[in-house]
Order: C-alpha cells, then structure tokens, then sequence
C-alpha cells in the first residue's frame, strides 16, 4: 500500500546545511497561504522557516540561507539501511529532451546536455529534434526561455558527432 504523501498539519522537516541539521515541526495549516510569498516558492527571498524544534514547544524562526534543502520526512530517525529507489542506476544519460517556450510563444524541442552547464551559463546548445527542420543546432540564450520542460533522457550520440550531446 503507497505511502499517505498528503501534508498533515504539524509536518516533520529536517532542515540540513553542510555541517548540521535541525529537525523540527512546521505547522503546515498555512501551507496555501504562505505558498506564493514564502521560501515555498523558488522565486521567493524568503530566508526564514518558522518550526517548532523536535522536543520543544516553541516556535521559531530559523535562517535556510545556508540550507543544502529542506526535507519532509515520515520520521526523524530515516533508516541508514535503506537503498533508494533511483530511475537510473548506472552510467547517466549525457542527454535530455527538452521543450522550450520562448518568451514570443515560440516552442522548440531538442537535446541538449544533462549538465550543470544549462542552470548556470548564459545559454546553451540545443540540437532540434526535427530532422525535416531548417534549425540543425541553436545556441538557446537562457534570459529568452519562458517555460522549459524535460521530456525525457537519450544516450550521448557518438564521440565526434556534430552534437550538444558528444
């Protein structure tokens, strides 16, 4: 039987930094409201989270400015055991299949490179996926992307290949 993932008013998170964690409960009865103008959003500036540390009854607020994540877990004590179930176990795909929406409407697939590298450069290569199209590889300026969506992962093509995915 699939696990209840509903958010339960006094939620247990883990908040985690590099060199220690805080376990606490969040009182998720605000969840809605706090959704949009919160650390909830990934637009936010929000750099607090108010919880009730595991153990006390006080709420307080901490900072996740220097936060790896913030964890909602089942329990605090996990099981150092258990083996995570991962969609890909081996050698990672070089590729994903991406659709892009311009921020004029205009609507591109292609692979580009599962790297680091589309996060943080200005832009990136794409290799459309229409063989019948005029586009053979577009250089994708990053500022000009208004949705951006996985579809899915592909193997790198040969070394040599004319290719954002070697």
């Amino acid at each position: 039987m699939p696990k209840d993932t509903s958010i339960a008013a006094d939620t247990k998170v883990v908040i985690r930094y590099a060199d220690s964690i805080i376990k606490g409960h969040f009182d998720s009865s605000h969840w809605n409201q706090t959704a949009g103008s919160s650390f909830f959003s990934p637009h936010s500036e929000e750099r607090m989270m108010t919880i009730t540390r595991d153990g006390s009854t006080t709420p307080e607020d901490v900072s996740i400015q220097d936060a790896k994540g913030i964890f909602f877990v089942n329990s605090f004590e996990g099981n150092r055991d258990h083996d995570d179930i991962r969609f890909h176990d081996g050698e990672p795909m070089g590729c994903l299949w991406v659709q892009i929406t311009f921020t004029d409407g205009e609507v591109l697939e292609g692979m580009t490179e599962n790297s680091m590298g589309i996060l943080e450069e200005k832009g990136f290569y794409l290799k459309p996926t229409d063989p019948t199209g005029n586009n053979w590889l577009v250089f994708v300026m990053r500022h000009q992307i208004r949705e951006f969506h996985i579809l899915g992962l592909h193997k790198a093509s040969s070394p040599g290949s004319i290719s954002p995915c070697r």
